[in-house]
């Protein structure tokens, strides 16, 4: 999912894998979200055949009308649904998991949780949700909410290279939970956001490089070298086959155009960062 990518990000930093089990959907379905293989957690594990997340809901509340969506923090021992927000979730592992942490991070420190939360907030309008914005105004056809909404993407990410280009993270010298969030919708804008909802507004080529093949540097070099940075902390746990599930957007792009190359923008992400002296007094 879009933005449950950072959660795992925080489990995998934090040492949460002995506390917290993960199953990974396989994708969309006529049912909603299909796990193939199954559920592990109870009371569907060991159970034949397919889970759905729908089940997980209607266990949790049975006359519930919400939409289904992932991640899902599940609670085994009460058996109830804790959160579906990822940006939720994904404190709840730096704060109140912490201590189980087996290798504790301060990714949400108290002395600047409140600018944390200020700078996601902005984020999520101008960047995050931004992109899906634009992709569902192409389906909807309204041009005055696409246009509003890469307006904001391409302002957001100019304001990034600059405000990178002498800073190493978002909130200064050490990472935190929102450079998580961040960089997993950045790689995700290069191989799919960009191309796959026609968003015209962004420099050539993406934020890591010219996926195309030419060769051509990064229009954003300080958000790239950030980029690669961040993302040499987690490479193991990003899964670059779940970026591509669904993004062609008819009639937003012409189904002949082919999306990115993951396999470049996965090389350019494994690229030196280049970013030790960066923000150094």
């Amino acid at each position: 999912e879009r933005n449950g990518l950072a959660v795992d990000q925080v489990r995998h930093l934090m040492g949460l894998q002995g506390v917290i089990s993960m199953d990974v959907a396989d994708g969309q379905s006529g049912r909603g979200w299909a796990f193939l293989a199954g559920a592990s957690c109870p009371p569907w594990a060991g159970r034949d055949g397919p889970f759905f997340l729908h089940e997980a809901y209607q266990a949790a509340d049975s006359l519930g009308t919400c939409r289904v969506t992932v991640p899902v923090l599940w609670d085994k021992k009460l058996g109830c649904i804790v959160s579906n927000d990822s940006w939720s979730i994904l404190k709840m592992f730096c704060t109140s998991f912490a201590a189980l942490a087996a290798t504790p991070r301060a990714l949400l420190p108290v002395d600047l949780a409140p600018q944390i939360e200020a700078r996601h907030a902005h984020l999520y309008h101008t960047l995050l949700n931004a992109v899906y914005i634009a992709g569902v105004s192409i389906l909807k056809q309204n041009e005055e909410s696409r246009a509003a909404a890469e307006a904001n993407i391409a302002a957001t990410l100019d304001e990034l290279e600059a405000s990178l280009h002498g800073q190493r993270f978002l909130m200064g010298a050490e990472l935190t939970a929102v450079d998580l969030r961040l960089c997993m919708t950045l790689l995700r804008f290069d191989c799919c956001y960009h191309k796959g909802f026609g968003i015209r507004t962004a420099r050539l080529g993406g934020v890591l490089s010219d996926a195309t093949g030419s060769g051509a540097p990064s229009a954003y070099p300080s958000l790239a070298g950030y980029v690669r940075e961040v993302y040499a902390l987690v490479a193991p746990e990003v899964d670059w086959a779940a970026f591509r599930q669904y993004y062609r957007w008819a009639p937003g792009v012409a189904p002949e155009q082919p999306l990115p190359d993951v396999e470049m923008i996965k090389a350019s992400a494994e690229q030196p960062h280049g970013r030790e002296g960066v923000g150094a007094a």
